[in-house]
């Protein structure tokens, strides 16, 4: 049988909060590694300065960023354990109530992101983020998919039933 822990979980154990991170971070770089196009040109081009003028600025960026978004999704992610019963034998995965909620994740989403830009407005990140908006609009749907598989991998766990 398995339980969904609340997403506040992952802050509560450091240790369980740094593989997020890491794994988050780890599915950016193959993100970023396998696009193409001009635009992902310019994206992994970006990418590659602030890995290089600014190591660990990205798993920084992540961290930070993870905090809050765990802050403000919990609420999402709280009615997604309530609306099933359980333990389960398969609880079902958090992306499923984020689809079907998907206005109230996009909004949430893009607050905390232009909020974080704007305090960055003048840095190369705040640079990097107003050129690649569309792209990050255009790639929400995997965004929500690959973070709601790290949420789950850290917030569904075996119990006794």
């Amino acid at each position: 049988m398995k339980d969904i822990k609340p997403l506040q979980f992952i802050l509560e154990d450091p240790e369980r909060h740094k593989q997020f991170v890491s794994s988050l971070e780890q599915s950016a770089e193959h993100q970023i590694q396998a696009m193409g196009s001009l635009k992902g040109i310019f994206i992994k081009k970006a990418y590659a300065a602030v890995k290089s003028v600014r190591p660990g600025y990205i798993n920084h960026i992540i961290d930070r960023l993870s905090k809050d978004y765990i802050k403000e999704f919990a609420q999402m992610h709280e009615e997604h354990r309530t609306s099933q019963k359980l333990p389960s034998d398969a609880p079902r995965p958090f992306i499923q109530y984020l689809q079907a909620h998907s206005k109230e994740a996009e909004k949430l989403f893009w607050v905390i992101m232009d909020k974080y830009a704007a305090n960055h407005a003048n840095s190369m990140l705040g640079k990097t983020y107003k050129a690649c908006h569309s792209t990050i609009e255009s790639n929400l749907p995997l965004i929500f998919e690959i973070v709601c598989k790290e949420i789950d991998k850290q917030t569904v766990v075996e119990c006794d039933g």
